[in-house]
Formats: C-alpha cells, sequence, structure tokens
C-alpha cells in the first residue's frame, strides 16, 4: 500500500476542511492515526490508515450542515433507513447515525473517500464508485433520502431519490453555483450577491414543480462551502398539500 505525508491523506479525507485547519489539527495531538497519536505532518503513513480527529463532532463539516438542516425542520430520523447521496468523507452519514438512523446506504461516484470508522460501521452500507441515477432498487427499502452533490443540479437526483424511498420527502443540500444556467462571463464559482441566489433558487423550485416535488421547508446552511459559497437546504416532498406557498418571500428574508 502506498504511502504518503499524513498532511496530505488528510486533506484527500477531507476536503472540505481547510489545509490551515488540518494543520493546526495536527500541530495539536488531535490527530489519531491506527491507534496512535502523530503530530509531525510530514510522518508518512499508508493511505488506507484509520483516522480519527479528535474534537470533531462529526467525519466532516458537512455533519454540521445536515444537523442545522435537520435541527430546523424539527426532522427525525430515528429508526429510519436512509440514503446518503454524494456521500463523500461521510459528514451527513455521520450525522444520520449519531441521531439514530437504522440504516444508511452510502454512496458516491468516488472510492476511498468514506471515513474508515464508517466503513466498519454495521448501519452502514458502503456503495462507493456508483452513481446515485444508475441505481434503480435498493433492498431492504430506505424510507427517506439526503444528499450533498456537487458539479450538478439536484433536480435529476431528486426525482431519483424519490423513486428509490418509501416515503415522501427528502433533504437536499442545494449549491447555488451550480444551479446557476446562465453564470456571469467572469464567475469565479463563488456565487456572491443574495439576490442571484434567490434568482437561482426560484429557477430550481419552478423546475421541480414541473415534476411535482415541493418546498416544504427551506433554511441556510450553518456552515459555507469550501469556497465560501451560502448554501441552502431544501426539504422537499411529493405532497402538494405541505408546500410553502410564498416560497419566493420566504427565501428573500434570509438574504435581508
Amino acid at each position: 500500500m502506498a504511502k504518503k505525508n499524513l498532511l496530505h491523506v488528510l486533506k484527500d479525507r477531507y476536503p472540505d476542511i481547510e489545509e490551515k485547519q488540518l494543520y493546526a489539527y495536527i500541530m495539536c495531538g488531535e490527530v489519531i492515526c491506527n491507534g496512535g497519536r502523530i503530530k509531525n505532518p510530514k510522518e508518512k503513513i499508508k493511505t488506507d490508515s484509520e483516522i480519527t480527529i479528535k474534537g470533531m463532532k462529526y467525519v466532516s463539516r458537512g455533519g454540521y450542515k445536515l444537523e442545522s438542516g435537520l435541527d430546523s425542520f424539527n426532522y427525525s430520523v430515528t429508526d429510519l433507513i436512509v440514503v446518503d447521496a454524494g456521500c463523500s468523507t461521510g459528514g451527513f452519514t455521520d450525522c444520520l447515525l449519531q441521531r439514530g438512523a437504522k440504516k444508511v446506504y452510502s454512496i458516491d461516484v468516488g472510492s476511498n473517500q468514506l471515513a474508515w470508522s464508517l466503513v466498519n460501521d454495521p448501519r452502514v452500507s458502503p456503495m462507493e464508485k456508483t452513481n446515485i441515477m444508475s441505481i434503480d432498487k435498493l433492498d431492504p427499502k430506505p424510507h427517506f433520502a439526503v444528499a450533498d452533490l456537487s458539479f450538478r443540479s439536484v433536480l435529476a437526483p431528486a426525482r431519483k431519490l424519490f423513486n428509490l424511498i418509501s416515503g415522501d420527502e427528502i433533504l437536499v443540500l442545494v449549491k447555488p453555483q451550480f444551479e446557476w444556467e446562465d453564470p456571469d462571463k467572469d464567475f469565479d464559482g463563488v456565487v456572491r450577491e443574495g439576490e442571484t441566489i434567490i434568482s437561482i433558487c426560484l429557477n430550481l423550485i419552478d423546475k421541480l414543480e414541473e415534476d411535482s416535488i415541493y418546498v416544504k421547508g427551506v433554511t441556510l446552511s450553518q456552515t459555507k462551502g469550501r469556497k465560501g459559497n451560502q448554501e441552502l437546504l431544501f426539504l422537499l416532498t411529493t405532497n402538494r398539500e405541505d408546500k410553502i406557498n410564498d416560497i419566493g418571500h420566504v427565501i428573500s428574508l434570509m438574504f435581508v
């Protein structure tokens, strides 16, 4: 098995944590590798080593994003079987398990990203090198789904997720930079203007409603994206009666 510097392995494992923060974790003695504490960022370790960072509630910042959504919507996942689409390191998966999920299908197109502690958890079914769009059925059938996807709109995955679950609600992380259909020519990957984010979200909502998918709840993620993008969490439903009727006004108030 190939070896890399500890800091490089951490950067691969935790892509949503800034390098300087990872460096600080190492120097403060908070990184545990294969049961031992390492304080040298350049120490060579196997790339498949078991790594934990003490003091982190979740294996990645994603856990805090999902936490803010579940808290905002007062949503319980206790005893539910859940799909985590775009699991990456497993922040969402970790949050779901800590909040009582019975089982999580952790799905991602990448490989060797999911935290070792989650790979070894009997409640987790890791599905690496798997595109959520290629899945037709999961057994046992999940009740609920969450998604943290990059480099694509959540529109098509939302349709797919509703087809995979027995329930009528899913929770998705909306990233304006990947929903912007006609970005400015000088767009650098960060959507800074609140009015632009509002417009992007309303366009997405219109398209979701064309597929009979409605927004039941919306909140700002309390943790921004790696580059500083303000992300949102949408609680989506197929039950039209549960939709927020004046969604444009609700989202606009978030950016006052």
